[in-house]
């Protein structure tokens, strides 16, 4: 999904507040800016080598190394930036846009606030930063789908059985999703092969016209409206293929499964910015009753709602939508101390920059009879993803000045010869609370220096995908953004191929319970908000023709393996077969109407949200009756199954999906009662056509498409 040239790597190090090298911290005691270090590494690659692409030098260019491990986009030879208003007042949409519209050479594409995203060439970089109304300039990361890995159609899913809509539609067959518009952000629609054309070695895969003719998508005139796809480069597709998988199709395939006379529309959340709101208001705009998405940024805070976690909750206040999103696959891969930063003196053996004098050190040890420890000894098991760290502090690019009050960095040593390795070195004051890093594989002593400020209360750090738990640091909760915000409900995953006695969590689906401290406009609230997340689960290894885990699991011959289709996995999958339930549930809707019982969708005036602490996100029963989406949320958690202890848990939230309970609900108002589900699944064959085979080429018992 990315597209771009070597100012890619120095814009997105910079927003990313990507970590630094060994040899580039060797090679410069100070603190020198992200977006300096990129746009210098830019002007050399280009003095070097005029075609980034061209590997006839004998070494990967730094440009397309950096593209790659930082997820950068580009386009046009322009990198995709995010640019931080300097004002006091949120005027970002008039003043900062127009001084940015001053350049040729920089396309505006978004501003909110305190905030505009875009185009910018390397080459005016500084000149940007030099302005006035800016306050700072950093890359802009792509988003990240919620990967892991029906009905109608050749293949069908499972979930089919386990949400029990078979049931539904014995009893109420007209609820097929008819007269509801879902919307759907992810990474791309049908992209994948376009990508390939230039990738003979990559084989192709089913694309929309073929799901189409075979009825895995709908066709004529209920065809997917396709808002937009992802703009982006060929060193960005070449290098960060993810952004281009086609993971929304697949999402689609799964709604389409389920409620196959749904109205279904797409938007890539593959933009400039740090944040999806632009897709959210777009479907908003589409007037779609629901929306689901399976995409998180790098540039949005953890305690305060960002500008996706915003416009999710506008979504649900002032249009009624219901909002569903996938929980992530980081389990419980995050360590944290809710007392606050604990100073200590740093180790003089580890080899700090050495200009910077940092005032302390966090103290990792609870336990004062056995002394400081200033160190963390992590192991980091895969190459890949980041490690992101937030504090208690607010964000300026959210919610203006005075933004983060403590500069806070991040360093990871070896842990044989202490030198440093890593490092995210951002200056925060003013700024925002935020430092990331994206290491490599190996055994290093993290740790967090305080520069300047006073010391804050929660501290945290999230592994994105990088198997930072070997040592059994990770115990806390990984749902975050519009995840965790009171106008959604975020879904947890659990295999559909379970039986209901024996239901458990996929070991990967996200744990709940960060608090949100500061409002949107970083005030700090008068108690910290705990929202009940996530709210339920719902299934995933769904079936779809093109995108997931081929044979997973299905045979024990190996000859067989490849015959059945491929396997959707995570909270990708569960997210939109869980959004199906609810376009069911608004279809029944005016069927079930009952006196003194109205159902009607929330508008600006009339939506309560829940306030306070340790809230739940849905509108109890009152004088306004039911409204939507928070009645939606509260009858699915109600009538969901159990699967952890009894009620609501940060793993499993109200537990599974019944949407013969829900639907049942609606009906007859919700009672208490035992679960009314079929305590087995039907054999594999059934869910797939006999022609049907995995799209893959095998060559000596070697799929040769992963």
């Amino acid at each position: 999904m990315m597209a771009g040239y070597l100012v890619q790597v120095a814009a997105f190090l910079t927003v990313m507040i990507l970590s630094v090298r060994a040899d580039a911290v060797e090679s410069s005691t100070e603190r020198v800016s992200k977006i300096k270090q990129i746009t210098t590494a830019y002007e050399d690659s280009v003095g070097r080598r005029l075609n980034p692409l061209d590997s006839s030098s004998g070494s990967e260019d730094e440009l397309v190394r950096v593209t790659k491990l930082y997820r950068l986009m580009w386009k046009d030879k322009k990198l995709a930036v995010r640019v931080t208003f300097s004002g006091d007042e949120p005027a970002a949409d008039t003043t900062l846009r127009s001084a940015l519209e001053f350049f040729d050479l920089f396309e505006v594409v978004d501003c909110r606030k305190y905030i505009c995203s875009g185009w910018c060439h390397p080459s005016i970089i500084d000149k940007i930063e030099e302005l006035l109304e800016v306050s700072g300039i950093d890359a802009s990361p792509m988003p990240e789908a919620s990967e892991e890995f029906t009905g109608s159609g050749s293949i069908k899913t499972q979930a089919f059985v386990v949400l029990q809509i078979n049931r539904v539609l014995k009893k109420y067959p007209e609820l097929t999703g008819a007269g509801v518009k879902i919307g759907i952000i992810s990474t791309s629609f049908d992209m994948y092969n376009n990508w390939q054309i230039n990738n003979p070695a990559e084989l192709k895969r089913a694309t929309a016209d073929d799901d189409i003719k075979s009825g895995d998508l709908p066709g004529g005139s209920n065809q997917v409206k396709i808002l937009n796809e992802p703009v982006i480069d060929e060193l960005t597709l070449a290098e960060v293929r993810s952004a281009v998988n086609d993971e929304g199709r697949a999402m689609i395939q799964l709604i389409h499964d389920l409620v196959p006379d749904a109205e279904l529309v797409f938007h890539t959340g593959i933009i400039p910015g740090g944040n999806i709101a632009p897709a959210i208001e777009a479907l908003a705009n589409e007037g779609c009753d629901v929306i689901v998405d399976d995409i998180r940024t790098n540039q949005e805070p953890l305690f305060q709602y960002g500008y996706s976690a915003q416009a999710a909750n506008k979504a649900a206040d002032e249009h009624g939508i219901a909002y569903f999103t996938s929980a992530r696959n980081f389990g419980s891969l995050s360590w944290e101390n809710r007392n606050g930063y604990k100073d200590t003196e740093c180790r003089s053996d580890l080899k700090f920059p050495t200009t910077i004098n940092y005032i302390s050190c966090h103290d990792f040890n609870d336990d004062d009879e056995n002394g400081p420890s200033p160190v963390q000894n992590i192991i980091i098991e895969t190459d890949g993803d980041s490690l992101q760290f937030f504090w208690e502090d607010t964000w300026r690019s959210v919610s203006g000045l005075p933004g983060a009050q403590t500069d806070l960095d991040l360093f990871l040593f070896n842990e044989s010869d202490k030198e440093l390795v890593f490092s995210s070195q951002e200056s925060n004051v003013g700024e925002d609370a935020f430092e990331i890093l994206n290491p490599s594989i190996g055994n290093y002593l993290l740790v967090i220096a305080k520069l300047s400020g006073p010391s804050p209360g929660h501290i945290k750090w999230i592994s994105r995908g990088i198997g930072s738990d070997a040592l059994g640091l990770g115990n806390s909760a990984t749902v975050d953004a519009q995840g965790n915000a009171i106008g959604t409900a975020a879904v947890g995953a659990a295999s559909e191929r379970q039986i209901f006695s024996q239901l458990k969590l996929q070991p990967y689906s996200s744990r709940g319970g960060i608090p949100i401290y500061f409002d949107e406009n970083g005030n700090r609230l008068a108690e910290e908000l705990v929202l009940k997340k996530p709210n339920f689960v719902g299934p995933d290894g769904s079936y779809t023709s093109f995108f997931g885990t081929f044979g997973f699991s299905e045979y024990e011959n190996q000859q067989s393996l490849y015959l059945t289709p491929f396997r959707f996995f995570g909270t990708s999958a569960s997210a939109p077969n869980v959004a199906a339930v609810a376009a069911i549930m608004i279809q029944a809707i005016p069927m079930f109407e009952r006196e003194g019982r109205e159902l009607k969708k929330c508008s600006k005036a009339s939506c309560k949200r829940p306030k306070g602490k340790n809230k739940k996100s849905s509108k109890q029963e009152g004088e306004d009756g039911l409204l939507l989406p928070y009645a939606l949320y509260k009858i699915m958690e109600e009538t969901a199954i159990d699967m952890n202890e009894r009620g609501f848990d940060f793993l499993t939230g109200y537990g599974f999906v019944n949407a013969l309970a829900a639907v049942e609900a609606i009906k007859n108002g919700y009672k208490e009662s035992s679960c009314v589900v079929e305590d087995y699944i039907d054999p594999i064959e059934v869910y797939f056509s006999a022609d049907v085979k995995s799209p893959i080429c095998v060559i000596e018992g070697i799929p040769q498409c992963l």
